[in-house]
């Protein structure tokens, strides 16, 4: 997802002009998707050169994008476990079930699709995808907590539309209760 803040060019910069700049090939592509994502249209021409002011919006970060990166997931046995067995909210719908408990660091989601609850691994991936993005989506509306999507069997004969909804739904009831209780 892509935050676009309110970004101004100082008064007094001549360097922020309507005409090109160069950008460095490993910046391209985080760049180059960045604007697509907020619907920025910039022109090609020989390589790919953009406008300087928003290439500078982008550096000082009023243009950004939130990544699910490896800092963003339970990994392992040893940090799974310890929502198991201390979930402190639960929420579940006839699919899915949702664990949480809080935790030090920012949000952090595992995943549990088992082979024996969704056949094919062709949707088993499906639906971790689908997870994995709205909770990338929503990751900052979380906080600071530890989180297991667990798939139920029946997940699988779903539709993309319905598993996505159902997961919004799920995370809608996750972030009321974490409110009700962060408001008491």
């Amino acid at each position: 997802m892509v935050s676009v803040q309110e970004w101004q060019p100082k008064a007094d910069d001549r360097s922020l002009t309507d005409d090109v700049l160069k950008v460095e090939p490993n910046y391209l592509r985080d760049f180059q998707s960045c604007l697509t994502q907020a619907g920025i249209l910039v022109s090609a021409e020989r390589g790919f050169r953009w406008k300087s002011w928003v290439f500078r919006a982008f550096q000082e970060g009023a243009i950004t994008m939130q990544r699910f990166t490896k800092a963003s997931r339970l990994l392992g046995p040893s940090q799974f476990s310890p929502v198991f067995s201390q979930a402190r909210y639960r929420v579940s719908s006839s699919n899915l079930l949702v664990l949480v408990r809080p935790s030090q660091q920012s949000a952090r989601l595992g995943l549990v699709v088992a082979k024996k609850n969704v056949r094919l691994a062709v949707k088993r991936n499906q639906i971790k995808r689908l997870i994995r993005e709205a909770f990338r989506v929503r990751q900052a509306e979380f906080g600071t907590i530890d989180m297991v999507v667990l798939a139920r069997s029946g997940l699988g004969s779903l539709n993309k539309q319905e598993i996505s909804q159902q997961i919004h739904q799920l995370f809608d009831e996750l972030l009321e209760k974490l409110n009700y209780e962060n408001n008491r």
